[in-house]
């Protein structure tokens, strides 16, 4: 019997450092190469410890920062002009 959410299990079964990127919806979609209108990617199971984050909006290079990535925690950030 498999538990938890189909979330979950595809945030349980990613390689390591995978960005995945997601429909409209908020649901993971494999097949997308890029961010949809509303920007939303994620980053699953990175190892712990200092990551830099920097994105590009067509042309424009977003802020880049440092985010302290800790084991067993959700860890959230905004990537802006």
């Amino acid at each position: 019997m498999t538990t938890g959410s189909r979330r979950d299990r595809f945030a349980q079964s990613a390689a390591p450092g995978a960005i995945i990127y997601t429909t409209p919806s908020g649901i993971p979609d494999t097949s997308a190469t890029s961010t949809n209108v509303n920007g939303l990617a994620f980053i699953l199971n990175v190892t712990p410890g200092n990551v830099v984050v920097d994105a590009q909006a067509g042309p424009n290079n977003l802020r880049e920062h440092t985010l302290d990535v800790r084991a067993d925690v959700v860890t959230e950030t905004a990537v802006l002009p």
